[in-house]
């Protein structure tokens, strides 16, 4: 893609232009899919920062500068994403021992707390339209990828990124305002 394409492309995505978000996605994602992937080792947690850091361009491209390179503004924000996703492990393990200790907490045994928290979030996915839901169970309930998804449904590998992002952000926000967010963080210290 030559500068003055890419330019044109930036100066559309800031006006909010979803065609030429998913031409840079498509561009990109995989590059840097493969990028992440190699510094977290594991597919679905590299998807899910992927997501993040897309999510991230589609909220932030009002900030994004069109003169200057977007695939260093992407690997920025990639770094930014994994260095986020490593600290978020370490508090999770420190967090996890302090409640043992102080507590007496044992999540290994705690099958109440995944029950509710797994009520909640299924309510959580049953809200999103029907498309929509399917595509998230598709992709994060069965383990399908981004392609699979997008060749069992017919639909365009960036369409499925978008409904995922939105969805991802419906199931956090159902789940926020449930105020399930704290059995959530006890049930994913395990």
């Amino acid at each position: 893609m030559t500068t003055n394409a890419e330019r044109e492309l930036l100066v559309r995505l800031k006006s909010g232009d979803t065609d030429a978000y998913n031409i840079l996605y498509d561009r990109y994602s995989l590059f840097f899919y493969q990028r992440i992937r190699s510094l977290v080792k594991i597919d679905t947690i590299a998807q899910d920062i992927l997501q993040d850091v897309f999510i991230k361009i589609w909220d932030r491209r009002a900030q994004i500068q069109e003169d200057k390179s977007f695939k260093s503004y992407l690997y920025r924000i990639a770094q930014n994403e994994v260095y986020d996703h490593y600290r978020r492990v370490s508090l999770d393990h420190r967090a996890q021992e302090e409640i043992t200790v102080h507590m007496g907490f044992s999540f290994q045994d705690d099958t109440i707390l995944h029950k509710e928290v797994q009520e909640h979030i299924d309510l959580a996915i049953q809200q999103l339209p029907p498309k929509q839901r399917l595509i998230f169970e598709l992709c994060k309930i069965e383990g399908k990828t981004y392609k699979e998804a997008s060749e069992i449904l017919q639909i365009s590998e960036s369409t499925v990124n978008a409904q995922i992002v939105s969805a991802t952000k419906k199931v956090k926000l159902y789940l926020s305002n449930s105020g399930i967010w704290s059995l959530l963080l006890l049930s994913i210290l395990k």
